[in-house]
């Protein structure tokens, strides 16, 4: 190692000398240069700085002059009006004033603007005493002539001594100028004879490294060829009495260390050529398996989409592709679907996905959401999210199925319009029969017997709960085809409840029960009364009718993050645990409620759940068995958003 050492001290030494002497040439002209540089970039910014816009402050001052003297001459020929265009007259001078000093700023010569400065000012005073001359009535015409003539002559003069001044500036620059070209082209010369001295330098500086750098390289190549073909005779060939010989003889003591550590990186090879097989075996493992997954998704009818974490497709069936398009991989899963009924949220899945990756099992969303095709048309669908986890349970991605319910929607619609038409079919004779019984009852057709007057009292008391029952379903049907209008106005919640309190007197006395309404401070909201009283007069129904004797019911108004929220809150015989997922199931009814009161039809707390998830609320709930129960419902705070529709909620 000490003959490379030494080889390699001397080559360092040699380039530091040839080195050396190239960058003292290189600088030496630098300095040139840039003295060269500096002395053009000082005329330069001289000319820019101050000789520039000295010469535009005078031909500004140049134009104010020639405005005062058309105002001159006009006032030497006006009859009246002359003192006013005089006036005119030294505004302009005034402003000719920051013109001139301008140019004073600008570097003039003190000469040069002591001169305009007199002149200036006795201008000044000429105006100033042919204002006064021409304001005076008792001015003659050989008094006002001699004052135009005054005016005439100061003006004469301070424009005199504008041109001077302009044209001694235009003389300055044009030495200026002269100076600047003559400063360029020494700048130019002194740089080309410094790039020519450069060349030289740089053409002898290659001449040396070839000839004490680059030969003696060479040589090492070839030896270094001869140890790289594991020829050690070639080494012993290479006699050399320099530093190169040595450094031939320090490659034969290193050939040794090199043919080991060969023989070691060979055992390394094998171990990782072992790891690689491994490595692939697991791979050809995971092909498989995700060849089986895509063939899966390839069966399947359903289009199915994979999203990794950041929401990016990364695979999709052909369903998918037909309703997405070819090229949705690689994508951004976040606008593939939309919400059915946006309700004023964001229009996009974004949301939907975001929370999917928490889910700890699959979740299904019935009819929410649409997917838009290729065509732009937007297809209801169930959605099926699923998170992906890994073996340490992270969440990697999430698979998402869109199942067409195209059909499904249709056959509700056709249900909701049969309902809604064999409603109005059903109220036709269920009225005709309503008023025959009420004649019947009232004596109109005669009077009848005890016996038949009980038949006929029941058979008006089920005629009126089926007309009850149908307009209930009318009403029902109405609003799950969002045909029914919301005409949102400012109301008071607290006094709402107060107004609907009072319109249930009778049946509180029945069974001796207190309302009471209670709020904190409740501003208005913009709702449609209508809807919002038929949802509240529901929870006071049930909370009466299954409520204890003598008992409290309250109504609590508060505020719950950006939305009024309603509670009320009865002591009865609650809800029983196990049928608490199904309480507003339609027509569904808890078991101990119809003990209590067999008279119901079950639609009530799906009707109020159906209204109040239209106008964008929520309804829940909260119960113990044969203590208290609490049913809730919300209103935006941004209030309900108007619809026309084509019917009210009343029938």
């Amino acid at each position: 190692m000490s003959a490379i050492t030494h080889f390699f001290t001397r080559l360092a030494t040699r380039f530091t000398l040839i080195a050396g002497v190239s960058i003292a040439v290189v600088i030496i002209g630098g300095v040139v240069a840039v003295r060269s540089l500096h002395d053009v970039a000082t005329s330069f910014s001289q000319y820019a700085n101050k000789d520039a816009p000295r010469l535009v402050a005078l031909i500004e001052l140049n134009g104010y002059l020639a405005t005062i003297q058309e105002t001159i001459r006009a006032s030497g020929e006006a009859q009246t009006g002359a003192a006013l265009l005089i006036e005119t007259a030294i505004a302009d001078l005034d402003r000719a004033e920051q013109t001139y000093r301008s140019y004073r700023g600008f570097g003039a010569s003190s000469e040069q603007s002591s001169a305009l400065l007199a002149d200036k000012e006795t201008f000044l005073y000429a105006l100033i005493a042919a204002r006064d001359t021409y304001r005076a009535a008792s001015t003659t015409d050989e008094v006002r002539a001699a004052t135009t003539a005054t005016l005439h002559d100061t003006y004469a003069t301070f424009a005199g001594s504008v041109r001077d001044a302009y044209a001694a500036e235009q003389t300055m620059q044009a030495l200026a100028a002269k100076t600047l070209r003559e400063g360029t082209a020494r700048t130019i010369t002194s740089q080309f004879y410094v790039a020519v001295v450069s060349l030289v330098v740089m053409l002898v500086t290659m001449l040396f490294v070839y000839v004490l750098i680059l030969q003696p390289l060479r040589d090492m190549r070839k030896t270094a060829q001869a140890v790289a073909r594991g020829d050690a005779d070639d080494l012993a060939t290479v006699a050399r009495e320099d530093e190169l010989g040595d450094v031939a003889h320090s490659f034969n003591t290193m050939l040794s260390r090199l043919r080991a550590a060969q023989r070691a990186q060979e055992e390394d090879a094998a171990k990782v050529q072992e790891t690689l097989t491994e490595l692939a075996r697991m791979d050809k493992t995971t092909s498989e398996e995700r060849a089986q997954f895509e063939q899966l998704l390839t069966s399947m009818a359903d289009a199915v989409v994979v999203l990794d974490a950041s929401h990016t497709i990364t695979l999709a069936n052909e369903p998918a592709r037909r309703f997405f398009g070819e090229h949705m991989v690689a994508t951004s899963g976040d606008d593939i679907c939309i919400r059915a009924r946006a309700n004023g949220e964001q229009n996009t899945c974004l949301t939907l996905f975001t929370e999917a990756f928490t889910y700890t099992e699959p979740k299904i969303f019935e009819r929410e959401y649409a997917i838009v095709d290729t065509r732009g048309i937007a297809i209801p669908v169930s959605i099926t999210l699923a998170a992906v986890r890994d073996r340490d349970d992270v969440v990697t991605g999430l698979i998402v199925t869109f199942r067409d319910v195209t059909e499904l929607v249709r056959l509700e619609e056709a249900r909701v319009s049969f309902l809604s038409s064999a409603s109005h079919q059903l109220r036709t004779p269920l009225t005709s029969m309503r008023w025959s019984l009420e004649m019947l009852t009232d004596g109109s057709l005669g009077e009848i017997a005890g016996p038949q007057k009980e038949i006929v009292n029941d058979f008006t008391t089920s005629t009126l709960r089926m007309i009850e029952l149908v307009n209930t379903l009318l009403q029902f049907s109405r609003v799950e085809a969002r045909r029914v209008a919301v005409h949102p106005e400012p109301i008071e919640l607290t006094e709402l409840a107060r107004e609907i309190v009072g319109t249930l007197t009778n049946e509180c006395a029945e069974k001796s029960i207190t309302i009471e309404v209670q709020a904190n401070d409740i501003a208005s909201v913009d709702a449609d009364k209508q809807l919002v009283w038929q949802v509240l007069l529901n929870f006071l129904t049930n909370a009466i009718r299954y409520g204890n004797k003598q008992s409290v019911v309250q109504v609590n108004i508060d505020t719950q993050g950006d939305f009024f929220a309603v509670s009320v809150v009865n002591e009865g015989m609650g809800i029983p645990e196990a049928e608490k997922g199904r309480i507003f199931e339609k027509f569904y009814r808890a078991t101990n409620a119809q003990r209590a009161v067999p008279n119901g039809n079950g639609i009530g707390l799906s009707f109020v759940k159906l209204l109040v998830e239209d106008w964008g609320g929520s309804v829940s709930f909260a119960s113990e068995p044969n203590k208290t129960t609490t049913f809730t419902f919300t209103i935006p705070k941004k209030g309900m958003r108007a619809r026309k529709g084509e019917v009210g909620l009343q029938v």
